[in-house]
């Protein structure tokens, strides 16, 4: 995968980070942890489109699917908090995989959608569950939408988002 040109620098807080200081390597990737607040960050960082390759090529996709019952009891759990802090019905899954959260949002009668850039988790979203309610796209160009929702999930994700400053952005439409 390519290098992103920019210094390593932490996707959560942008606190820079240190790459003498690796707590470990994988897939000739750097593992550095942001002394600031704990986030590990890979480097170099894949570009989007080294992403959208990996996630083509994945191999262990299938299995994901077989975890259904427990991500969704587990997005339950969270959507239900999110619900309580934040008023209005519409919801975005960012990163949304196997559709596993906006399964659990339409279960608890939100407006629900979601975006990922794998293709195949997202073709399936659109058999299994309902053509309305996926896109196939990156945050970035999803944010350039300007379509507004009341809230925003990501789980597992900002560790994949080459600039997480977009999802700040996505916010501030909501």
């Amino acid at each position: 995968m390519a290098a992103s040109a920019a210094p390593p620098s932490c996707k959560a807080c942008h606190n820079a980070l240190n790459a003498r200081c690796s707590v470990g390597r994988k897939n000739d990737y750097d593992l550095l942890v942001c002394p600031a607040c704990g986030t590990v960050t890979v480097d170099p960082f894949p570009t989007i489109e080294d992403l959208e390759k990996f996630y083509q090529a994945y191999k262990d996709k299938a299995n994901y699917r077989a975890k259904e019952k427990k991500k969704v009891r587990r997005s339950l759990r969270r959507i239900k908090r999110m619900i309580r802090l934040a008023p209005g019905k519409r919801f975005l899954d960012v990163g949304c995989n196997y559709g596993f959260a906006v399964m659990a949002a339409l279960k608890l009668g939100l407006d629900a959608h979601g975006i990922d850039i794998d293709s195949a988790a997202i073709a399936s979203d659109k058999e299994v569950i309902g053509e309305k309610y996926f896109s196939l796209a990156p945050v970035e160009e999803f944010a350039s939408r300007n379509l507004a929702f009341d809230m925003l999930y990501t789980s597992e994700v900002i560790e994949h988002v080459p600039t997480p400053t977009v999802l700040s952005k996505a916010h501030r439409n909501c």
